[in-house]
């Protein structure tokens, strides 16, 4: 978060669902309380109720690549990786109930 932001003023979504969320205790910074899944998708956010952006893995990933640090770029495509990994499996035993 922005240095000073209030963590409360924030609300997350995916699909239009909100999304559990913990508040670390310095403030600086928002978990989201998701299945690794659920991050395949868009996570669209708000500010006291504005829309106020979205955000996706693959942003990141793009983002990681610009970055001059060792590893990341590596470490994202993993992480995505196994989030598409998840949602496959997801969509599989859903398919199988």
């Amino acid at each position: 978060l922005p240095d000073g932001a209030d963590a409360s003023r924030y609300a997350f979504y995916i699909n239009g669902v909100r999304v559990a969320t913990d508040i670390a205790p310095d403030g600086s910074y928002i978990d989201l309380d998701v299945y690794a899944y659920a991050l395949c998708e868009t996570v669209t956010y708000t500010v006291d109720g504005e829309e106020c952006g979205s955000y996706h893995l693959r942003a990141y990933y793009e983002w990681s690549k610009a970055q001059d640090y060792e590893g990341l770029e590596s470490l994202v495509a993993r992480f995505a990786k196994y989030c598409e990994s998840a949602s496959a499996y997801r969509d599989y035993c859903l398919s199988e109930v």
